[in-house]
């Protein structure tokens, strides 16, 4: 609204516009995207201000879904493969697994692809959740360690300005409803903190 504030804003050659606070240009979606994170190959689109939510929700059943599998596969193996289980403890009234050889392999195959899933989900939902706690994106976290590395001869150090603490800033992005709060343009800010901190610390860095 104010054009002067233009001065603390990024231009986007690509889109011939001002970039939002937060917001970053993402080379394989031709535009702008706003609070950007990443790109993911996955779900071919980038992660961003308007999805950032859905996309944790995403992860987290992907890793409920794969664990519980896991434990299905594992129970089919041990049962499958220890038969004196049923003629110790068992009462003769519940089915039986049977394994034959190309079961087995297909069952162990499956296992191993589940573990593997809840694995590498559940590390990158981790970082996901760490981001969204600290209201840090991934491109901040480097526009803020290059931030403390210029300050570094002096006791100063950056105040990231959107930091509101973790139990606001998980609900700023998941809520009830993985629904973010906010427009993508206005942000609320930690006490101290000027609007256009980040940006004007990204114009010094590119400076």
């Amino acid at each position: 609204d104010n054009e002067c504030d233009t001065n603390y804003l990024q231009f986007c050659e690509s889109c011939q516009g001002y970039k939002a606070p937060r917001a970053h240009h993402c080379r394989k979606c031709g535009k702008c995207v706003m609070k950007m994170d990443h790109h993911c190959p996955w779900i071919n689109n980038c992660v961003g201000h308007f999805n950032h939510g859905h996309f944790v929700g995403f992860l987290a059943f992907a890793v409920l879904g794969c664990a519980q599998a896991s434990f299905v596969l594992a129970m089919t193996l041990y049962y499958g493969l220890n038969r004196s289980w049923y003629h110790y403890y068992g009462t003769g009234d519940e089915p039986k697994v049977t394994l034959t050889l190309t079961t087995l392999l297909v069952v162990m195959f499956a296992l191993g692809l589940a573990i593997g899933v809840v694995l590498a989900v559940g590390a990158l939902l981790y970082f996901q959740l760490r981001s969204i706690w600290r209201n840090q994106t991934g491109i901040e976290d480097w526009i803020i360690e290059k931030a403390n590395y210029r300050r570094k001869d002096t006791e100063e150090t950056f105040l990231h300005p959107y930091d509101l603490g973790m139990g606001r800033n998980l609900w700023e992005v998941i809520g009830w409803t993985c629904i973010p709060d906010g427009d993508g343009i206005d942000w609320n800010l930690r006490d101290g903190c000027e609007k256009y901190a980040l940006t004007v610390e990204q114009l010094e860095q590119k400076g």
